[in-house]
């Protein structure tokens, strides 16, 4: 099982298999996704950063 952070720092590995998740799911109105968990370790986009963005939810 990988947390969020982790499908996406692997992300280039893992396409095209299955994976297994754990994060926080998230229900809203133009916003479903699977987001890190602990939030304390959630991911922001900055200038820092190099491309692709991703910030950390699936």
């Amino acid at each position: 099982m990988l947390t969020v952070n982790e499908v996406i720092d692997r992300f280039p590995e893992l396409d095209g298999q299955p994976v297994e998740v754990t994060g926080l799911l998230t229900f809203e109105f133009e916003n479903t996704s699977i987001g890190h968990f602990p939030k304390a370790e959630r991911r922001e986009i900055t200038e820092e950063i190099e491309p692709p963005y991703y910030q950390s939810s699936v």
